[in-house]
């Protein structure tokens, strides 16, 4: 997705996805870089028939039964058909039915939607014939619409006058869109570039949202969207795993909250803060004048001197520019240090974001971060629209110029920060840098070449932004209910004001630890626990059988590869040196939240500097992002997995799972991620995380090399979109772990007798149902993992148990001769 990073995050994300390249000697250049039982041939031919004589009833805006959406307008035609002429409804999304009063719907009417402010997306229904002339015309909210093959004839400007309007899908194939009759000015060039056309090739790209089959495919064909059709279908908003996961684990969050069962010193330190925040009378006493004085202190800074003392005085814990960080995983790492960003703002509908970033559905994504509505803010400090709206585009301005450049980083030492008091700032955080440090040196000699009394008003203004950008969660929100009215579609993630206090409270300085380890030991349990670590052991066993039986690996590499397993640090839903420990940090209700909020910041970089990098082994990236985060990860510098409680969802993991459907899911994760230590990056590092050569001998490159490039040239086989092929050279690194992870997984349930293939893979298909913009397909497309669609796909049809299970033979598209199969390890017989 579209998200600026903090470094750490930055630090993570490549770590994760570059741990699988060739070894030394590899031709290749390459680049660095997540129940039901299916009998075989049963899958229906298509969607189930409805009885079309029906009353409408309306559910949330929609029927039922034909799914019409309420609130369209008809006109009947001489020959007994229907065409839609207009719509009065509410809904953003409108669906079309194919019939009304029992008569068919062939099409909508010239100017049929045309100047309606409401509609956002429309999804034509399958039957429908024509589309007339200036149908969506001067429609300013109109994003997308949606059009089934059955269509025959598109009129003329069609989108006139619709001022954000983004994508046309097409439920056909190429040949079938060229061949229907459309008006030469249709549409404008730069839309009809852009159809994103149901074309097949081998796999429909059905993970982007409203890109749906009109039934669903054979298994034999598609997987991912067999398994995945209900999702694909019922999902009109965007829906990922990592954010169905964040939003499950909030629910989950606010049920231990409420629970009066559980208590313990730390769950209930937690409680006070998170019923502080989420008591809407009590936090009406804390509006903009809760930030008040610091504003004032700002404001009363004259000199840079003045403005250095500001900062690094104890009680004024804003800083407007640095961020402190860890540069690597390890316990050991030094210091880092990057700048922070602020700016995010509404203003005329628009979305300003360093000027890069215009999407409807991104501005919904940073109010849900609590990103801030600069413009509004600075109005509710008493400037007016225009005024608030320049100062904005003034601080965004300044803060391009220092993010505008090349990112590189130096020692501590080696860096020359002018006037920019870091040393004092990070003593204040009491971050201990005789270790050293690393700098990002571009950033820090722009900034520097401003922190001068020449340019003290915009640090200042940027200041000012600081403070009000982290200061939202804990001030009076009902303050923004005339924008987010205004701006409808930010709000609709934002549901109460527990779910606020939730968010406010799960973050890396608040209490994401105290909640993840709540989580593990209050819902997943002691019994939750020892079942994923033997899960673990049993994935660990199963590698080192298909080594074993690897005939291409010589004895000498096998034994380092086993000694990196005998070896791996487990780090199964907690570190395995333990969470930080919050319980002697006491808040109370009595003082303002932004109050209680500065205690914990405080409390937290004092076991950070303290604790964390006090202990050898621990892996920091456990306290310096939120370990609700969705994510895990493979770190060779201490050689451990790390799979993160927030990881864990009802698809990914929980008590009721079944054994093959565990296996599928968190097990997939597991092994995938035990893969990496194994291969690339990780073929690197030994054992005790030390960096080598390589643990592969020169014997066997050429070996691994081969499996590479034949990964590789087989990707680049695969069309994503319509002329958009896969980039193997990118993507083969996370391909090679999946694989892998699924050898691994076959030869557990091998070992158990357990057969239950369907329940596995399905299991596998369904973590991985996405539902996104249209918008977002190249942030996907150009991602190091394969779209969701293909890596589902791809991972499946290596395995020959899974194809044997459901009968993919010749002729099939998820079909590959058995020489093609790729296989990691083992035998693959």
């Amino acid at each position: 997705m579209k998200k600026t990073l903090i470094s750490i995050l930055i630090a993570l994300l490549i770590l994760t996805s570059f741990t699988l390249s060739a070894c030394k000697s590899n031709p290749v250049e390459t680049t660095a870089e997540s129940e039901t039982t299916t009998e075989i041939n049963t899958v229906p031919e298509s969607d189930t028939d409805v009885d079309v004589v029906h009353e409408h009833t309306f559910v949330d805006g929609r029927c039922s039964v034909c799914g019409e959406t309420e609130g369209l307008l008809y006109v009947l035609q001489d020959d007994g058909t229907y065409l839609v002429s207009g719509y009065d409804g509410s809904q953003n999304t409108v669906y079309l039915s194919d019939t009304h009063d029992n008569k068919p719907v062939v099409g909508i009417a010239e100017n049929g939607f045309s100047g309606n402010d409401v509609v956002r997306a429309i999804l034509l229904a399958n039957g429908m014939k024509s589309i007339g002339s200036g149908a969506f015309a001067d429609c300013n909210n109109l994003a997308g619409i949606f059009i089934p093959d059955s269509i025959e004839h598109i009129g003329s400007s069609l989108f006139k006058n619709c001022p954000i309007f983004e994508y046309v899908v097409f439920w056909g194939t190429r040949e079938q869109w060229e061949a229907t009759d459309k008006s030469s000015d249709w549409a404008s060039e730069d839309i009809k570039s852009n159809v994103l056309v149901n074309f097949g090739s081998p796999w429909t790209t059905t993970m982007i949202m409203y890109n749906r089959p009109t039934k669903s495919p054979r298994v034999q064909d598609d997987f991912y969207t067999y398994c995945n059709f209900d999702f694909i279908v019922d999902h009109d908003v965007f829906s990922s795993q990592s954010t169905s996961t964040t939003l499950e684990m909030r629910t989950r969050f606010v049920e231990m909250l409420t629970d009066e069962t559980i208590s313990d010193p730390e769950l209930d330190t937690l409680r006070v803060f998170f019923n502080q925040l989420s008591d809407t009378d009590k936090m009406k006493a804390y509006g903009m004048e809760t930030i008040k004085p610091y504003i004032d202190r700002i404001d009363a800074v004259t000199s840079i001197e003045e403005f250095n003392a500001l900062l690094t005085s104890d009680d004024f814990w804003f800083s407007p520019f640095i961020n402190v960080s860890y540069n690597c995983l390890n316990a050991s790492s030094e210091v880092d240090l990057s700048l922070e960003q602020n700016s995010v703002y509404l203003d005329d509908e628009t979305l300003f974001y360093y000027g890069t970033y215009d999407d409807i559905g991104y501005i919904g994504d940073l109010y849900w971060w609590s990103r801030l509505l600069m413009n509004i803010d600075f109005q509710l400090l008493g400037m007016d629209a225009e005024e608030a709206g320049g100062v904005c585009s003034k601080i965004m301005t300044f803060e391009k110029s220092l993010y505008d450049v090349e990112l590189w980083t130096v020692a501590y030492e080696d860096m020359d920060f002018g006037a920019i008091p870091v040393e004092d700032i990070i003593k204040k955080y009491g971050f201990d840098l005789s270790d050293g440090a690393f700098v990002y040196k571009n950033y820090f000699e722009n900034l520097s070449c401003y922190w001068n009394d020449e340019h003290l008003d915009i640090l200042k203004l940027v200041t000012k932004a600081r403070v009000l950008l982290e200061s939202i969660p804990y001030r009076d929100n009902s303050i923004y209910d005339d924008a987010k009215n205004e701006y409808e579609y930010i709000r609709k993630r934002i549901e109460s004001p527990a779910e606020l206090a939730t968010d406010a409270c799960n973050s890396r300085f608040t209490f994401a630890d105290v909640i993840a380890k709540s989580f593990v030991k209050y819902r997943i349990g002691e019994e939750g626990l020892a079942r994923l670590n033997g899960l673990t052991e049993d994935i660990i066993t199963a590698y080192k059988d298909l080594l074993a039986e690897t005939d291409w690996l010589n004895n000498e590499t096998k034994n380092e590869l086993i000694e990196k397993l005998d070896k791996l640090r487990k780090c199964i839903l907690q570190p395995t040196e333990g969470y930080l420990d919050h319980s002697g940090l006491k808040l109370s209700s009595e003082d303002p939240p932004l109050e209680n909020y500065f205690k914990l910041v405080k409390y937290r970089y004092a076991l950070e500097a303290q604790n964390v990098l006090g202990k050898t082994g621990v892996s920091a990236a456990w306290y310096v992002v939120p370990p609700t985060n969705a994510n895990f990860y493979y770190n060779p510098e201490d050689n451990s997995i790390n799979i993160f409680p927030g990881y864990v969802s009802q698809k990914t993991y929980n008590n009721d799972m079944t054994d093959a459907e565990m296996y599928g899911a968190i097990g997939f994760g597991i092994a995938h991620e035990i893969s990496h230590g194994l291969t690339g990056l990780g073929a690197y590092y030994n054992a005790d995380g030390e960096k080598v050569d390589c643990i592969y001998k020169d014997e066997d490159t050429v070996s691994y090399n081969n499996l590479v490039k034949k990964v590789i040239d087989y990707l680049n086989t695969i069309e994503a979109k319509d002329g958009m092929y896969v980039n193997g050279e990118r993507c083969y690194v996370e391909t090679m772990a999946d694989i892998l992870a699924f050898e691994a997984i076959i030869q557990v349930m091998k070992s158990k007798g357990n057969n239950e293939y369907g329940k596995m893979s399905e299991a596998f298909a369904n973590f991985f149902a996405l539902s996104e913009l249209p918008s977002y397909f190249d942030v996907y497309f150009y991602d190091t993992h394969l779209m969701n669609n293909i890596r589902v796909n791809v991972a499946i049809q290596m395995q020959k148990e899974i194809c044997d299970y459901y009968g993919i033979k010749e002729g099939d598209k998820m079909y590959l001769k058995p020489e093609d199969r790729i296989v990691i390890f083992g035998s693959g017989k």
